[in-house]
């Protein structure tokens, strides 16, 4: 008996797995090969950038420090901003997730609930470096603030109050963060000079750093800038540690 004849197209039809499998993982090669190339990674990265897509600064994605979903969208917020960008990816800042809401015996209220309005600061974000070895508990705050037009005295400024509150703040949480026993401290003097008037909407930047411990005394000082480093009020304070509780 002849043997079977086959086609040229018969041929090429592998009839075992094996072979199909081979034949497949070939054709799945040559596909790859045809597709156009990827652009650099620096080009993708500014195309995302142009788009407003931006991804979450490197610390924060080391530490996994994503745990409420209010805490991501100040961060996305504040990522969005090229200027606040730029501070949110130093490494050695990371931010603190501290929610901003009232406590049950009536305490924060002032930022975690009369001025978390779109009117007044609808967006908060404390950034804390440690203190290096030289520096001893003289660690530094930034926090930056969204402020709407709620807060106004005179037309589209902000009021001399909230910037000696916000001056406040930043010293307030730096004492908290840096002093080994984490307790609060009241505020016993606050020395406030205004620079330049802070025109709203607009987003500023508190920063503060400790000068001197002397048992429960503190002394710090505290500035407000603008994006582009402008001063726009500073604050001399003195604080009190509140006595531990026994």
């Amino acid at each position: 008996m002849d043997p079977p004849k086959h086609s040229n197209e018969d041929l090429k039809k592998p009839t075992h797995p094996f072979l199909r499998g081979k034949v497949a993982r070939s054709d799945r090669r040559e596909a790859t090969l045809q597709r156009p190339p990827f652009p650099p990674r620096r080009f993708r990265k500014q195309n995302r950038e142009q788009q407003g897509i931006v991804s979450s600064p490197p610390s924060i994605r080391q530490t996994g420090d994503t745990s409420t979903a209010a805490f991501q969208t100040e961060i996305n917020h504040f990522m969005s901003i090229p200027w606040c960008r730029s501070h949110l990816r130093e490494p050695n800042f990371q931010p603190i997730d501290k929610p901003r809401e009232a406590t049950p015996d009536n305490g924060h209220t002032l930022l975690g609930k009369s001025w978390f309005t779109k009117d007044t600061i609808p967006h908060l974000l404390t950034l804390y470096r440690e203190p290096s070895v030289t520096e001893d508990l003289r660690g530094e705050i930034r926090r930056f603030h969204t402020l709407g037009t709620g807060l106004n005295e005179h037309p589209n400024i902000l009021h001399g109050g909230v910037i000696a509150a916000v001056l406040d703040g930043a010293l307030g949480v730096l004492i908290r963060r840096a002093m080994p026993d984490g307790g609060p401290a009241y505020t016993v003097a606050l020395n406030i000079t205004y620079q330049k008037a802070v025109k709203t909407p607009e987003t500023i930047m508190a920063r503060s750093w400790i000068t001197k411990t002397e048992g429960r005394k503190i002394w710090g000082t505290a500035r407000i800038e603008s994006g582009t480093g402008e001063s726009y009020a500073t604050a001399e304070g003195v604080f009190v540690k509140a006595i531990a509780k026994i």
